[in-house]
């Protein structure tokens, strides 16, 4: 790793930073002297990751079964996979597990970078920057962990203080890694060195930023747009990762610079931001705590769960519902149909009655011998004869009789409740006055047969 120089005070405060250019220009030349590095190195790391990806699948599908594979796409039978206790220890310590090497891959990242773009050999592999980003992971785990309760108390102040914290805490990193500093003493480096050259530094920052956003937005019209053909992703996608090697290199050097021009004698105070950020915890815990005894978010609560849970219930319910509607035979399809309809309606729930079913077992044969629709002939004949009568009706009891004729493919459920609900009898369906359905079908006809009572 290379030393960094400390110039002395006198020349830092008469150098202080360099103009923008200088800035532009070293970090142009760093990017020509690491960009080839830098890209092999995010290679291995994507390779490294899709290794921790697979090697933990792999964990969990022993852990859940390999029957657990068949359930990705049915939510329900997922649910109940992770309802059963036995899978709850071993998959959660799974997840930390997971959760833990990501953050520590992600730590290592950061640091095996910043090795990389601040050493001046060129003989070491990029594999080697990743394996000494290992032994920052403490004092940069240690880091994040502070910048998290300054930023975050910070936030409750209409932001302007977290934004100030994050730009004096933007160096921390660097001074870990570079500097070789413990965590609070790379947070102090960083706020002292900052704040000696606050405006040149947010300034160059901010320029940046909206170098980096205007590039973007440019990139991402050229892809909408497709102003390159088919060979656009193809340039798009150097120009995208070339930006961000420059967003680094350009970040290294003005650490650089802010670190020539770091007056070591001048340390800046951290009271206050120390101070807005116990404030700033304070409010939140205060916060939560009176939002969480409030009787009204309790009920907010348990109303949106309830709501979740049943828009869920009912999500399976109409997906394996729509699965087995689609199974059903037309003449079942306009039974369930036809039972939903009157639900809407206020009528009651109509009942298969067995002793209609028989009747219209009769007239389909009645019809069938008659070659088509009898308007109603037979079912007249029967309603006179007092043996059939008996047989099949009860007193003060009426008997309605619609017949279609299909004709092609079978007719859905839908189309024949349509057909019913349109007919001049369109409210009869509907009303509560029925009390009893059968409903009949082949190739040929079908048959419903509905009771009234008078």
């Amino acid at each position: 790793m290379t030393e960094v120089a400390t110039p002395t005070a006198s020349v830092e405060l008469k150098k202080g930073l360099p103009p923008v250019g200088v800035l532009f220009n070293d970090a142009w030349k760093l990017f020509q002297a690491k960009w080839v590095k830098l890209v092999v190195f995010f290679l291995i790391l994507i390779g490294i990751m899709l290794g921790i990806y697979f090697v933990f699948a792999i964990m969990g599908i022993l852990v859940l079964g390999v029957g657990s594979l068949l359930t990705l796409g049915d939510p329900g039978a997922i649910s109940e996979v992770f309802s059963q206790p036995s899978v709850y220890l071993p998959f959660g310590g799974i997840m930390f597990l997971f959760m833990a090497t990501i953050i520590v891959m992600s730590i290592a990242v950061q640091a095996g970078i910043l090795l990389l773009v601040d050493d001046e050999k060129k003989d070491q592999s990029a594999f080697s920057y990743l394996k000494r980003g290992f032994t920052y992971i403490v004092p940069l785990f240690l880091i994040g962990i502070i910048t998290f309760f300054l930023l975050i108390g910070g936030m409750t102040v209409l932001f302007i203080p977290m934004l100030i914290m994050a730009i004096l805490l933007m160096f921390s990193i660097y001074t870990v890694v570079l500097e070789n500093k413990k965590a609070m003493d790379a947070i102090r480096m960083s706020v002292s060195m900052v704040a000696q050259n606050f405006w040149g530094i947010l300034g160059r920052v901010l320029l940046l930023f909206l170098l980096i956003l205007l590039l973007q937005l440019v990139i991402g019209q050229m892809g909408e747009a497709e102003v390159l053909g088919s060979i656009t992703v193809l340039i798009l996608l150097p120009l995208t990762i070339a930006l961000n090697i420059f967003s680094l290199t350009y970040s290294y050097s003005l650490y650089k610079h802010a670190r020539a021009a770091y007056d070591e004698k001048k340390e800046s105070s951290m009271t206050w931001m120390w101070v807005v950020a116990i404030l700033g915890w304070i409010f939140i815990v205060m916060s939560m705590s009176t939002i969480l005894r409030s009787q009204e978010v309790k009920d907010a609560f348990m109303m949106g769960f309830n709501e979740e849970f049943q828009n869920e219930t009912e999500g399976e319910y109409e997906e394996e519902y729509d699965d087995s509607f689609m199974m059903m035979k037309p003449e079942l399809q306009f039974e369930f149909l036809l039972t939903e309809a009157r639900a809407e309606a206020g009528a009651p729930e109509i009942e298969e009655d067995q002793r209609l079913c028989a009747y219209a077992s009769r007239r389909l044969k009645q019809l069938e011998e008659f070659g088509g629709f009898d308007d109603y002939a037979g079912m007249y004949e029967d309603l006179n004869d007092a043996k059939l009568s008996g047989a099949y009706f009860q007193e003060g009891v009426q008997v309605y009789n619609r017949v279609w004729e299909k004709e092609g493919t079978p007719t859905e459920g839908k189309d024949i409740l349509d057909a019913w609900t349109k007919s001049k009898d369109s409210n009869s369906l509907l009303s509560d006055k029925y009390t009893g359905i059968c409903v009949r079908g082949d190739d040929t006809f079908i048959t419903a047969v509905l009771t009234a009572n008078e």
